[in-house]
């Protein structure tokens, strides 16, 4: 366990190096913003649902999965795990960006991100690349930034997977006109 724990604490540190290029941190910081309390994953459930009562619940499955999500990282297994975020913990990760409050494990943003995308995905599957593109931006901002070590972001997208495939099922919520599927 302790070599895993150093292998983190390494890596969160690499991912920290790479800050300090002014556009990379800016869009770094924009990523993380996005994705607070999933609101880029709302605001694009939104478009998606707009005029498509299929689309409407499909975007109605997805928040039910962004709340479970929400409720398994910051009700239970954040204040269960209590872990110091890494630029609290080592000198050598400066925070970029805003302080986040609470603990590091795992990752509010990366099972927003999941349970957003995978969501979503039923939804508009022919934007799936670009809805995981996202998601994987978000995800990743949180390392740059120095507020989480690689195991909180891999936890965090694992819950938010779980959630996601809770919430909606597995079912597509599309039109063939959403999809762009010929009928």
């Amino acid at each position: 366990m302790a070599s895993l724990l150093a292998l983190d604490a390494a890596l969160a540190r690499w991912f920290n190096g790479l800050a300090g290029v002014p556009a990379l941190d800016w869009l770094m910081v924009a990523l993380t913003i996005s994705g607070a309390y999933a609101a880029v994953w709302l605001v694009l459930g939104m478009v998606a649902a707009w005029g498509n009562g299929a689309a409407a619940r499909g975007v109605v499955r997805m928040a039910w999965g962004l709340a479970l999500a929400a409720l398994l990282v910051n009700g239970i297994l954040k204040p269960a795990v209590d872990r110091e975020r890494p630029f609290v913990r080592d000198p050598g990760v400066r925070l970029v960006g805003p302080t986040p409050s609470g603990s590091s494990f795992p990752s509010g943003h990366a099972a927003s991100a999941v349970a957003g995308a995978y969501g979503l995905v039923f939804v508009w599957p022919r934007r799936r690349a670009l809805l995981w593109a996202l998601a994987a931006g978000i995800a990743c901002s949180r390392l740059y930034l120095g507020v989480h070590y690689p195991t909180d972001i891999v936890a965090g997208a694992l819950v938010g997977w779980g959630a996601a495939r809770l919430a909606t099922g597995r079912a597509p919520c599309y039109s063939s006109a959403s999809a762009n599927v010929p009928r």
